[in-house]
């Protein structure tokens, strides 16, 4: 079955004409033009991916995203549509939960392989690789469980912390390979597909984001530098059932 997508975008004209072009390229699609509109979708329907645009008429993009994130109503890979080129722009709406960052004007050939780089990259972070240990539901470390099924952080008492999509990929990445020094060159190959011009500091963001969160409950650093070669995840891991 191809991905069902949600397309976000108060301009109907650019709704239908990306929805008629993404079911050329074999993706099913739904369009919502206002942020209301969007979280009833949203109750009612599953999507692999959600394309928001930043200008809504009852809230922007942006703080939607970050609220949605906040209260864990939206786990599934977000691409920002933007008409702001700043990176500073670019640099927020990754650090709020994005998966990918699109401005407009766009090619919609690059808009298709931008979703499917995202999707890629979700999908592959759910399936199991060969010779890496993955056994199990949960992997513990610290005081913490990831859940590789709900793709969530879970603490001692309890309660579920969620992340983004990227965001956990690079977690899980990291808890795989304990004590194994990781390049950037490695972190960017198993991220690649999102846009080189500034997947650089988007590592640097997720990291920083993955360290703050970790390092709330018991202050110790999980995700250390290792000086002109990478990161290592310095925490032992047990294995959930």
């Amino acid at each position: 079955m191809s991905a069902k997508i949600l397309i976000v975008d108060d301009d109907t004209e650019v709704c239908q004409a990306v929805a008629e072009h993404f079911v050329k390229f074999g993706f099913q699609n739904e369009s919502a033009h206002t942020d209301a509109e969007m979280c009833k979708v949203l109750a009612r329907e599953c999507y692999a991916m959600v394309i928001l645009d930043v200008v809504l008429p009852d809230e922007d993009g942006i703080s939607l995203l970050r609220r949605l994130r906040e209260l864990g109503e939206l786990r599934v890979p977000v691409l920002i549509l933007s008409g702001c080129c700043d990176e500073v722009d670019r640099v927020i709406g990754l650090e709020v939960g994005a998966d990918d960052y699109v401005t407009k004007p766009f090619a919609i050939r690059e808009l298709v392989a931008r979703v499917r780089a995202v999707l890629r990259r979700s999908n592959n972070s759910k399936a199991v690789a060969p010779n890496e240990g993955r056994t199990g539901r949960y992997i513990d470390f610290g005081s913490w469980r990831l859940d590789r099924i709900q793709r969530c952080l879970i603490t001692t008492n309890g309660t579920v912390v969620q992340v983004t999509g990227t965001e956990y990929s690079l977690l899980e990445y990291f808890v795989q390979r304990p004590g194994r020094i990781i390049s950037r060159e490695q972190l960017m190959h198993h991220l690649s597909g999102t846009n080189p011009a500034f997947l650089d500091r988007a590592i640097d963001l997720r990291i920083s984001r993955l360290r703050r969160l970790l390092g709330q409950r018991d202050k110790f650093l999980y995700i250390k530098t290792v000086r002109n070669e990478g990161c290592v995840f310095a925490c032992a891991i047990g294995r959930g059932a």
